[in-house]
């Protein structure tokens, strides 16, 4: 993102809309890079790693639609 990066905009989320940052699904071209796996652990939100099937998508998905 050309302004604010992915775990920018969760912290921003927390603070300000902790309804959407229990719905966020992380995306990332390196799902094995240190970032990436800091962000994963640190926040504890889905992280899905392209390219990214549908099946995969789909259940990240129906996991974040699920939460309260």
């Amino acid at each position: 993102m050309p302004v604010v990066d992915g775990p920018h905009l969760y912290e921003w989320l927390l603070s300000n809309r902790p309804d959407l940052a229990r719905r966020t699904i992380f995306i990332t071209a390196d799902g094995a890079s240190p970032a990436a796996v800091g962000v994963a652990l640190r926040t504890q939100r889905v992280v899905l790693e392209k390219p990214v099937t549908r099946e995969r998508l789909i259940a990240a998905l129906d996991s974040v639609v699920a939460v309260p």
